[in-house]
């Protein structure tokens, strides 16, 4: 038996498997990204002006609020499109009368 090297043991199966965990990737970046610019904004206005972390604080929440109302827009748009595929494929019982 032939031992494999360690590129191909850690080598994707195919390329399917990568498309979901990409996908996800980039969603956790791009909330993680927004909210970490709002908070350095907020950080740095609150220095400028002298406050207390006021700025740093309501910057990081509006964009946590507005990073999960964009999930929830985008989330809803995606089992719409899906239901909508869902119910323009024939069933089973559909399947069998048309093949008879």
């Amino acid at each position: 038996m032939k031992a494999k090297s360690p590129a191909e043991i850690l080598r994707p199966k195919s390329d399917v498997t990568m498309i979901g965990s990409d996908d996800s990737m980039t969603k956790g970046i791009e909330i993680a990204g927004t909210v970490l610019v709002l908070f350095a904004i907020g950080f740095f206005v609150d220095r400028w002006l002298g406050t207390a972390p006021v700025f740093m604080v309501l910057l990081t929440i509006i964009a946590m609020i507005v990073q999960f109302i964009k999930m929830y827009y985008v989330y809803s748009a995606q089992m719409e499109t899906k239901e909508r595929q869902r119910a323009a494929m024939p069933t089973a019982h559909q399947q069998e009368a048309s093949a008879t």
